[in-house]
């Protein structure tokens, strides 16, 4: 592997940990309540002004895309098990 593309894995693998430790850092704020609670709650903070709305509906639409283009590229590639990485950027963080 060249330097460049081991820079490259670092960089990534830095964003991926502030991602992960910045979501969560946030998310940990609704476990004190059930399961069901705590995710009505996380959405309904998410439209709470025009602000929130328009960052939510954004971050959605880039995880879509982002989602998508992951499935075509692991299609191409013949990789095996890219379902996990659907299901991580779904309970960890898009970006990590």
């Amino acid at each position: 592997m060249t330097i460049s593309r081991r820079l490259l894995c670092l960089v990534y693998a830095v964003a991926g940990l502030v991602a992960l430790i910045g979501t969560w850092r946030n998310n940990l704020y609704y476990f004190n309540q059930s399961f069901l609670a705590a995710n009505l709650q996380f959405w309904q903070d998410t439209l709470a002004n025009a602000a929130s709305r328009s960052i939510t509906v954004d971050i959605l639409l880039f995880g879509f895309v982002a989602l998508c283009w992951m499935l075509l590229e692991a299609r191409r590639l013949a990789m095996r098990h890219v379902w996990l990485y659907v299901l991580a950027s779904v309970f960890i963080a898009i970006s990590a």
